[in-house]
């Protein structure tokens, strides 16, 4: 039975429509390809978010024994160090115990001339800022007390790469977006397509006049309306949470996300050229999933892993999507030509391996 070019139409668009439904009734799959994602970004959006403005109102316990040399060097340093919160104590001992019933967020004793800090070793996070300004509170009270005037000053001055300063919680956005996308593509294949095929569902496709190729595009077609729909979510959140905006190419970003949600299918795809069994398949995808979280820059840039892992990571195609999608947000400098070749390298491993498993796809059989 030839299909004209109007029925081709026309069973693309209801074979689509059926897939969008079959996605929007498994809950599995919304939770992996639009709440995971959201889920991460949450995490990791307000652990760094913490980490850029600290605590807003730094409380901390002082202990300064009277007479004690240096008393009043050490009260206006501290008075006058933005930030800060003070409690002052009549007993050396109860700083200590304020700061491990978090009281306090560290505390300071100032005795004769020995100056004391002390830290509650399970604020992990917090600790390396506080231990940061108790230095400066430290150098400062030296300073002061030997008389010295500073005569040079040591700022900080970050090097204009063309894209601005970018913070770390705008740094794990478009990794979040890459999670979104590798959760709409791999498992579109390693999870719906092979349980269609085990479950019979293609089989009995295969005594309609619908072809292959409109299952496949349908398919594509429905995980990347899938991928888009997760990449507004993520930008919508950090605008509302973290009151953040990018200056996104749509030109280039919305292409870019098209063709990382199809090699994220072709490596689905490849997986299931291994893996025969539905079960084995979803499996090794959500270990893979696991392993590009960690190792292909999402939340760690990937010039912070060791060599070795560095190697690793370069090979990862979680790498390549996460790397365009932060250039094409304005998160990196974007160099034309690199970016020309990565999507076109990555359009055409997608197509290739895409058309190889339709080729390879036998209706008729249960199992692959």
């Amino acid at each position: 039975m030839k299909m004209g070019g109007g029925g081709f139409v026309k069973s693309l668009l209801l074979m689509t429509t059926t897939l969008w439904k079959n996605f929007f009734r498994n809950r599995q799959a919304i939770f992996f390809t639009l709440i995971f994602p959201l889920v991460f970004l949450l995490i990791f959006g307000f652990m760094y978010a913490e980490q850029a403005t600290g605590p807003r109102d730094i409380l901390v316990a002082v202990f300064i024994e009277d007479p004690s040399e240096g008393r009043e060097i050490l009260s206006n340093i501290l008075e006058f160090t933005p930030g800060l919160s003070l409690n002052y104590l009549e007993v050396k001992g109860e700083v200590e115990k304020t700061v491990a019933d978090r009281g306090a967020h560290f505390g300071i004793t100032l005795e004769d001339s020995d100056l004391t800090f002390y830290f509650n070793p399970l604020l992990i996070q917090q600790n390396p800022q506080l231990e940061q300004m108790a230095r400066g509170i430290k150098s400062g009270f030296e300073r002061e007390k030997a008389g010295v005037q500073e005569v040079i000053k040591v700022e900080r001055e970050a090097i204009s790469t063309g894209t601005g300063e970018v913070s770390p919680l705008e740094y794990i956005f478009p990794g979040a977006i890459a999670i979104a996308v590798v959760s709409s593509g791999l498992f579109a294949i390693t999870g719906f397509y092979l349980t269609f095929l085990e479950t019979g569902v293609l089989r009995r496709m295969a005594a309609t006049p619908l072809k292959k190729e409109v299952f496949f595009l349908s398919l594509i077609l429905t995980r990347v309306v899938v991928a888009i729909l997760g990449a507004f979510l993520i930008l919508v959140a950090g605008r509302v949470l973290f009151r953040l905006s990018f200056e996104i190419n749509w030109v280039l970003f919305l292409p870019y996300l098209v063709v990382g949600t199809l090699l994220m299918m072709a490596l689905g795809v490849v997986i299931t050229l291994v893996f025969r069994k539905r079960e084995n398949a979803n499996q090794f995808s959500g270990f893979l999933v696991t392993l590009m979280i960690f190792f292909s820059g999402i939340y760690i840039p990937l010039e912070l892993l060791p060599g070795y892992l560095q190697t690793i990571g370069r090979f990862l195609p979680l790498t390549h999507v996460a790397q365009g999608l932060r250039g094409t947000m304005g998160i990196e400098p974007l160099v034309i030509s690199e970016f020309w070749v990565s999507f076109l390298g990555m359009l055409g491993i997608s197509i290739g391996l895409l058309l190889l498993v339709s080729w390879r796809s036998k209706w008729g059989e249960k199992t692959a």
